[in-house]
């Protein structure tokens, strides 16, 4: 009897806490689900213990109601990142007085400040008084800055004015005392008028007197025109050279073409080879492939014949002289393979000239193969002679056991007791 009592009160009772419980049971449900699955997480990454614990509690904890989110970072790159190098003290003073009064600004720099921050401030005023008043700015540096101060902020002011109005920077350089200051200015304009409007800029200087300003402003056009028409630039060069004598600036202009566009500055010396001498422009063409790739140059050269109008013998020189400055085993190497002659002769002559002042005793034993009589003992004369003034111990030492002609040895033994006394 006390048995059954006990068993019907205990099924009353579970029966009322069903009933109690059975409204929350999702809730519970869910949470029970989601511990067991933290346990399961637990047991399998019992690395990361501190990850699934608040994982849990997390779950455990969630309301009804949305979380709120968590701030991310900001990982976009601010204005001060961006701009990690912190501004020089010095030029943001610079700067400060600059913009109060620009003129006052240059004569602190001439009363205070010294050396290359002298300069440096010079410019940043520039910089900022001639884009509000170029001629303002220039005319104060033309009357009151002076050595390398005045020119490097003079050619400063003249870039930022001609980007604006070069005609008027033009005009105001034409006024100009004909002195360096003009010549630096002069050049300044030409340069930066020419990467706008090269005829323009060729134009102004035709007009200009043939002086040393006319002269580096032509030079100014060719580098800048050169770049974007080497062609044009070399034909008004060409047209230059004819009204001033200025065979230089021609020869420049080839230079410049040939490092753009060799093939078609071959082409060009062939088209006017018929009317001018072109043999100090074959030259100059041959010098500046060989500085950049001399291998071009000697095989360019061994598709020339003797007859060619291009040829001389003395582009063989020219190229060695170049070739062996950077690659002097590789030079060698093709010398040794070259046939006797004249070409050959000239070729170790621009070899020795190079060689003479890193391998003195190569230079001079290449110099003894040379065919030609004449060309040799003056060849080898004048390696003896640099060689001396410099180490004349050497010298002398190589000259008593080098298998030499008499008198050539006699010869340089008087030199030398001359260069020892």
């Amino acid at each position: 009897m006390r048995v059954t009592s006990t068993l019907i009160l205990t099924l009353l009772l579970a029966g009322l806490s069903t009933l109690a419980v059975w409204p929350h049971w999702p809730t519970l449900e869910h949470d029970a689900r989601a511990l067991y699955t933290a346990w399961q997480q637990l047991r399998a990454e019992p690395q990361q213990p501190a990850a699934v614990t608040i994982a849990a509690t997390e779950t455990l904890e969630a309301k009804s109601e949305p979380r709120p989110q968590l701030v991310r970072p900001n990982t976009r790159p601010t204005a001060q990142a961006a701009n990690t190098e912190p501004l020089d003290p010095f030029i943001e003073e610079v700067n400060q007085r600059a913009k109060l009064d620009p003129a006052a600004a240059m004569e602190w720099l001439k009363s205070d400040v010294s050396g290359s921050d002298r300069l440096r401030g010079m410019l940043a005023v520039v910089g900022i008084w001639a884009a509000d008043d170029s001629e303002a700015a220039l005319l104060w540096l033309e009357s009151n800055a002076q050595g390398l101060a005045r020119l490097e902020s003079l050619r400063s002011g003249v870039e930022l004015w001609s980007q604006q109005d070069p005609v008027a920077t033009a005009a105001w350089i034409n006024g100009m005392a004909n002195d360096g200051s003009k010549v630096t200015a002069t050049q300044a304009l030409a340069g930066n008028w020419a990467a706008q409007d090269p005829q323009a800029a060729a134009d102004w200087v035709a007009g200009l007197p043939a002086d040393t300003s006319r002269t580096a402003a032509a030079r100014a056009i060719i580098d800048a025109w050169s770049t974007q028409d080497p062609e044009a630039a070399v034909i008004w060069a060409l047209g230059e050279t004819e009204a001033t004598g200025d065979s230089e600036l021609l020869m420049h202009s080839i230079g410049r073409f040939t490092e753009q566009d060799y093939p078609a500055a071959e082409r060009f010396l062939r088209d006017i080879s018929g009317s001018y001498s072109t043999d100090s422009l074959v030259s100059r063409y041959v010098e500046t492939l060989a500085q950049s790739d001399p291998s071009a140059a000697v095989t360019w050269l061994d598709t020339l014949s003797t007859n060619d109008p291009l040829y001389t013998d003395d582009l063989a020189r020219v190229a060695l002289k170049e070739w062996s400055r950077s690659y002097s085993v590789a030079a060698s190497t093709w010398l040794s393979e070259q046939g006797k002659g004249p070409g050959r002769d000239a070729a170790i002559v621009g070899f020795a000239a190079t060689m003479i002042d890193f391998e003195p005793e190569a230079a001079l034993e290449w110099s003894l193969t040379i065919s030609e009589p004449s060309v040799r003992m003056e060849q080898v004369r004048d390696s003896v002679r640099t060689w001396a003034k410099r180490h004349p111990a050497d010298a002398s030492t190589w000259l008593q056991q080098a298998e030499l002609e008499p008198d050539l040895r006699a010869s340089l033994a008087a030199e030398m007791d001359a260069f020892s006394n």
